[in-house]
């Protein structure tokens, strides 16, 4: 991810310090287009670890709603059985 990160810094450097000469050669979206694609690999890689995070997350929550409904369900078992 550093690498990817590294070409892109690399681009955005090189285009602001010569940005004249990259305006007078309309060289904007070819320069954006550089930075994109240098950034592609860094994309896909947060694509995969936001996945990995979100149901490592959303199976932590899903667990304490489980022992929230065992403490719930156990409490009102206890309850009936002091009643009865």
């Amino acid at each position: 991810m550093r690498e990817e990160y590294n070409k892109a810094g690399t681009i955005a450097e090189q285009a602001i310090s010569s940005i004249r000469t990259v305006y007078s050669f309309a060289g904007e979206s070819k320069t954006i287009a550089a930075f994109s694609n240098a950034l592609e690999g860094s994309v896909k890689l947060g694509l995969k670890q936001g996945l990995a995070k979100g149901l490592s997350i959303g199976s932590n929550g899903l667990l304490f709603a489980v022992w929230s409904l065992m403490a719930y369900y156990g409490s009102r078992m206890e309850i009936l059985i002091e009643i009865s």
